[in-house]
């Protein structure tokens, strides 16, 4: 009788312990899934947090870019100023170069000689036309060529005073000059033009 008695309190246990087993075996199924989400989970992080590491690399690299920009801003608008004043500076010099030329006058027809003083020479020029003029009003005083003409060459004076220069070619208008007058070879006239 026990075991009648016993036989379905076995059998219940069997079954329970059964279905404990199928249970057992379903929560290894899941822990097993468990442990897969937590390596997937693990690679998520690892992603992540390069990611997170890209973004602050991408971030400074944005700061640093700015800031060129900025510098190079700053650097536009000094170039931008400087080159107004270049421009300032090129236009007063252009005005002071015109006002100089107007001190400057040429003399044509000046025969070439070995030797020459082109300081004695104006001077010289100064006696015939009777308008004296004196080494220390002279600025300035060369040989340049002619255009088209090798050979010959203009004398450019410059005067210290633009009035001392009209005053030498209103002289010199008056009175016809050549080579001989200044003591050298040639017939041809000599011009004095401003």
């Amino acid at each position: 009788m026990f075991l009648t008695s016993t036989l379905p309190v076995l059998t219940e246990n069997i079954n329970s312990i059964q279905q404990d087993i199928a249970e057992l075996k379903a929560l290894k199924v899941d822990i097993a899934e468990i442990k897969l989400l937590k390596t997937d989970m693990s690679e998520m992080k690892a992603s992540l947090e390069f990611i997170h590491q890209s973004v602050d690399a991408l971030s400074s690299k944005i700061t640093d870019i700015d800031r060129e920009v900025q510098e190079l801003r700053k650097t536009k608008n000094y170039v931008t100023t400087l080159k107004k004043q270049f421009e300032e500076i090129l236009t007063g010099q252009r005005e002071h170069e015109q006002r100089a030329r107007l001190n400057n006058m040429e003399i044509k027809g000046v025969p070439l000689s070995n030797n020459e003083n082109l300081f004695s020479l104006i001077i010289k020029i100064g006696e015939v036309i009777k308008y004296p003029i004196t080494k220390d009003q002279i600025n300035y005083i060369a040989r340049v060529p002619i255009r088209n003409d090798k050979r010959n060459k203009s004398i450019i004076v410059s005067l210290h005073n633009r009035y001392i220069k009209d005053d030498f070619i209103a002289a010199a208008r008056t009175r016809t000059i050549t080579p001989t007058d200044l003591n050298l070879r040639g017939d041809n006239r000599i011009f004095i033009n401003a």
